[in-house]
C-alpha cells in the first residue's frame, strides 16, 4: 500500500500537481512507518533501503519545490544521516543547493555546489585561473567554427556519475552568473564541455554550449554565439531534453538573439521558457524568464495596460509557491507600471529617500539581494527621467552600472545605456556653466558611440535609441540650425515608429518639444507636445499625459491634439504602425512580418553607413491632403479587435 501511494505521488508530480503529490508521499511514509512498528524492523535496513531512499528523495524534491524549505531540509538531513554511499547522498546535496537558489540564497547555493564538486575531485582547490587556461587550450581545437558542428555526432552520455557531475557544473555556472563570479563561471562551462566531449551528449550539455555562446557573444563574436545557440537547441532535440529547456531558451534570447531578432519572437521565446519551467517544476527559471520578458515588453512598446494585467496574473502563483524574491520584484514592476498609467500617485519623497539610501544600502547588499536592488533602482530611474529629475536619475544610474557590470543582456544593457544618455542630455540642458555642459556633451557622445558599436557588432535592435540621443546632441549644439535639429528628431521618431517602439517615439516627441522650447520655437514645441500626448495615450501612459497637462498646458490644447491625431491617422501611423506588439488587432500584421522586419533592419544599417535620405525623416507630414479612402482606416482604430 505504501508503494502504491508512492507511485500515485510520482504520477501527480509528473502532471505538476505538487500539493497532491506531497499528500500521497506523506501517506506513503506514514504507512511505511506503521508497518515498521508492526514488524519491528528498521526503516533504513537492507531489505527496505532502496524504496525508503526513493520515497524520501521524492518528498525532498516536492517539499522544496513547494517552498516548504524547513520540511524539505529536515527530510534531506535524514537522508544524509542514513545514506550508505556517497552516490546516494549526491542527489540530496544537489536538491539542497537547488532549494537554496530558489530561496534566492545564491551565494550559499554556489558554495554548496562547489563543495560537492570538490568531494568528487572535479573542482580545483587553488590556482583556478590556471585550470581555466588549461581547459580552454584543450578545447580550442574542438570549438572552432568549422568543427563545432561535429559535436552533434557524439553518442549519448550514459555514465551516471558523469551525468551528476555535469548537472552540478551547470547549476554551479548558473549561480556563478547570478553572483558575478566570472572565473568560476568560465571553469564550470569549460569543464562541462570537456566532460561532454569525453562522455557524450546530455541535455545539460546543451546549457554548456549556450553558456559558451553567451561568452562568445559578449566578447564581440556574435556569429559564433548565434551558431552555438543553434547547436544548443539541436543538442536538446537529440537528447529529448526537458529539464533545462527553459534555461536554454532564456539564455539564448536574453544574451544572443535579443539583439537582432524580432521583439515579438523574443517575447514568444520568453513565454515558452516560462511555460516549460512551470511544466518541469523549475520555477526559478520560469519566473526569471517572465521577468526578462516583461522588461523586454516594456522597452519594446507593449501596451501598459496589458503589462499590468499580466503582472496581476503572475502574482498569485508566485505567492502560492512562496517565492518571496519573485513576489517582491513583481510588486516593484506593478507599482512602476501603475505610476506611469496614472493609477498610483508618485511619492517623490519616498523616491528621493531611496536615492539617498541607494549607495549606503547597496554597499552592504550581498549576492542574494542584488537583483532585487536592480529592479528597484531601474524602475525609480525611469520615473526620475520621465519626470525630468535628471540629477537623481544620474545618481541611481551610477549604482545600477555598479551592480550590473557583468550583465550584457539586451534589455538591461540597452535600457541603462539609453537612460544614461537621456540623463546627460537633461543635465546639459539644465546646467548653467559651460564647463558642465561640455562635460555632459562629451559623456553623451561616448554613450552614442557605444550604442552604435553594439548595433554594428551584435544587432540593430534598439538603434532608434541611438538616433534619439543623436538628435538630443544635435539640439544641444550651438552650431545646429533649426532645420537640422528638426530633421534629426524626425528621423529618430520615424525609425522608432517603424519598429513599433511607441514608448520611445512618444518620449522623443516630448524631448523635441523641450528642445524647441529652449530654442524659442514655441510653434514647433506645440506641435511635438501634441504628438507626444497622442502617442502616450496609444501606449497607455495616462500618467505621462497628466504630466504634460500640468507642466506644458500653455503649449497645446484639445484642437492641437486632435490635429496631431488626425495627421497620424492620415499617414496610417496609429492604424498600421503604432499598435504595440502582441495585440490582436486586424491591422497589426506588419509587426509579425519577418520580411518587413528585415527591411527595417536593412534601413537602419544603411543609416549607420552613408547619410540617411531625408525621405525617411518626416512621418507626420502636415501638407499631404486628406484622401477620402482613408476614412476606413480610422474606423479600424476603434472597431478592430
Amino acid at each position: 500500500l505504501s508503494q502504491l501511494n508512492y507511485y500515485v505521488g510520482r504520477r501527480a508530480t509528473a502532471t505538476g500537481a505538487l500539493s497532491s503529490a506531497s499528500k500521497y508521499y506523506q501517506i506513503s511514509t506514514e504507512q511505511l512507518l506503521h508497518r515498521m512498528k508492526m514488524d519491528n524492523y528498521c526503516l533504513w535496513d537492507d531489505q527496505h533501503y532502496d524504496f525508503t531512499l526513493l520515497l524520501f528523495q521524492a518528498r525532498v524534491d516536492v517539499e522544496l519545490a513547494l517552498g516548504n524549505y524547513e520540511t524539505g531540509l529536515a527530510l534531506a538531513q535524514t537522508i544524509l544521516n542514513n545514506a550508505k554511499s556517497s552516490d546516494d547522498k549526491l542527489s540530496t546535496h544537489y536538491e539542497i543547493a537547488r532549494a537554496l537558489g530558489r530561496e534566492d540564497r545564491h551565494l550559499e547555493s554556489l558554495h554548496k555546489y562547489i563543495d560537492v564538486l570538490k568531494q568528487l575531485k572535479q573542482y580545483p582547490s587553488r590556482h583556478l585561473k590556471l585550470h581555466v587556461m588549461r581547459l580552454w587550450m584543450s578545447l580550442r581545437p574542438h570549438l572552432r567554427p568549422d568543427r563545432v558542428v561535429q559535436i552533434l555526432n557524439l553518442p549519448l552520455m550514459t555514465d551516471s556519475r558523469a551525468i551528476m557531475t555535469l548537472k552540478l557544473l551547470i547549476r554551479s555556472a548558473t549561480r556563478c552568473r547570478l553572483c558575478n563570479h566570472p572565473t568560476d563561471f568560465s571553469f564550470c562551462v569549460f569543464k562541462a564541455i570537456r566532460l561532454t566531449l569525453d562522455h557524450g551528449l546530455h541535455e545539460y550539455s546543451a546549457i554548456a554550449f549556450a553558456f559558451y555562446g553567451v561568452i562568445q557573444a559578449t566578447s564581440g563574436n556574435q556569429n559564433a554565439g548565434t551558431q552555438l545557440a543553434e547547436i544548443s537547441q539541436q543538442v536538446f532535440e537529440k537528447t529529448n531534453g526537458k529539464a533545462l529547456a527553459s534555461w536554454n531558451s532564456m539564455l539564448a534570447t536574453m544574451h544572443i538573439k535579443g539583439y537582432s531578432e524580432m521583439p515579438t519572437s523574443s517575447i514568444e521565446s520568453y513565454n515558452d521558457a516560462f511555460r516549460l519551467g512551470i511544466e518541469e517544476g523549475d520555477f526559478e527559471a520560469a519566473f526569471l524568464s517572465w521577468q526578462s520578458g516583461i522588461s523586454l515588453a516594456f522597452s519594446s512598446g507593449y501596451h501598459l495596460g496589458s503589462l499590468v494585467s499580466t503582472i496581476d496574473n503572475v502574482l498569485k502563483p508566485a505567492r502560492l509557491l512562496k517565492m518571496e524574491f519573485t513576489v517582491a520584484t513583481v510588486l516593484i514592476s506593478q507599482r512602476f507600471f501603475r505610476r506611469i498609467t496614472g493609477e498610483l500617485p508618485i511619492n517623490w519623497n519616498e523616491i528621493e529617500a531611496s536615492v539617498q539610501s541607494a549607495r549606503r544600502s547597496t554597499k552592504k547588499a550581498n549576492a542574494n539581494e542584488v537583483f532585487k536592488w536592480i529592479y528597484h533602482l531601474t524602475s525609480n530611474t525611469f520615473l526620475c527621467l520621465y519626470f525630468k529629475r535628471y540629477d537623481s536619475a544620474h545618481r541611481l544610474l551610477s549604482k545600477c552600472f555598479e551592480l550590473t557590470d557583468h550583465n550584457r543582456s539586451y534589455s538591461m544593457l540597452h535600457n541603462l545605456k539609453f537612460c544614461h544618455g537621456v540623463a546627460f542630455a537633461g543635465l546639459c540642458r539644465e546646467s548653467q556653466t559651460k564647463r558642465l555642459r561640455n562635460k555632459c556633451k562629451r559623456k553623451l557622445r561616448g554613450i552614442i558611440k557605444q550604442l552604435k558599436s553594439l548595433a554594428q557588432d551584435r544587432g540593430v535592435n534598439g538603434f532608434h535609441r541611438c538616433l534619439i540621443l543623436d538628435a538630443e546632441l544635435v539640439g544641444l549644439s550651438n552650431k545646429s540650425s533649426i532645420s537640422k535639429v528638426q530633421w534629426a528628431y524626425e528621423l529618430a521618431i520615424s525609425i522608432a515608429i517603424r519598429t513599433h517602439h511607441i514608448n520611445d517615439a512618444s518620449w522623443a516627441c516630448e524631448m523635441a518639444g523641450d528642445q524647441f522650447l529652449d530654442l524659442g520655437r514655441n510653434d514647433l514645441a506645440q506641435d511635438y507636445y501634441s504628438r507626444a500626448y497622442v502617442l502616450y495615450g496609444e501606449w497607455g501612459a495616462r500618467g505621462r499625459q497628466l504630466y504634460l497637462e500640468q507642466c506644458r498646458s500653455d503649449y497645446f490644447d484639445s484642437e492641437n491634439v486632435e490635429a496631431a491625431r488626425r495627421a497620424m491617422r492620415r499617414e496610417r501611423i496609429i492604424v498600421d504602425e503604432i499598435k504595440p506588439p502582441g495585440t490582436k488587432q486586424a491591422s497589426d500584421n506588419t509587426n509579425k512580418d519577418p520580411a518587413l522586419f528585415e527591411d527595417q533592419q536593412t534601413a537602419m544599417i544603411e543609416l549607420m553607413l552613408p547619410p540617411a535620405s531625408k525621405q525617411l525623416c518626416d512621418p507626420f507630414r502636415r501638407s499631404a491632403p486628406v484622401a477620402d479612402d482613408h476614412s476606413e482606416n480610422v474606423s479600424i482604430l476603434s472597431d478592430g479587435t
